[in-house]
């Protein structure tokens, strides 16, 4: 399940939008690594000839505050820019949820995410794309 947010400003009127996006994975499967809420950076990779300029300037800032690029599994979504995981397991300890902690992590990771809000602004301001309309 995931749940995609942005701004008005971030719509790409002819080929999506730049948005931030929560998704929940598979938080009953048996295979820990794959119990995971990700906070994550998304557009249209395909459809906007933009997308690697906005990654090269957005990676150094993203990899120092915690997110990748990198994904040991499969599907991963082509429109993923960068992402932060925050498993469900790292939160449970002798049958406990820590529940607090757990939201504490995903509001952080999003918080994390949103101070870049300003550079993407300014990038889609003055891309000058004809798929772009402010």
């Amino acid at each position: 399940m995931t749940y995609r947010m942005f701004p008005t400003s971030w719509k790409l009127s002819r080929v999506g939008e730049v948005s931030i996006a929560l998704g929940w994975y598979n938080p009953f499967t048996s295979h820990p690594a794959d119990r995971y809420l990700c906070v994550e950076l998304r557009a249209p990779r395909q459809q906007w000839r933009r997308w690697n300029k906005l990654k090269k300037l957005l990676a150094p800032q993203m990899i120092a505050e915690g997110f990748t690029d990198r994904y040991d599994a499969e599907n991963l979504n082509p429109d993923s820019v960068f992402w932060r995981y925050v498993p469900f397991d790292r939160f449970v300890s002798s049958s406990k949820f820590d529940e607090a902690a757990y939201i504490q992590a995903i509001m952080d990771a999003f918080r994390s995410l949103l101070q870049f809000r300003p550079v993407i602004d300014e990038f889609l301001r003055t891309c000058g794309d004809a798929d772009h309309t402010p």
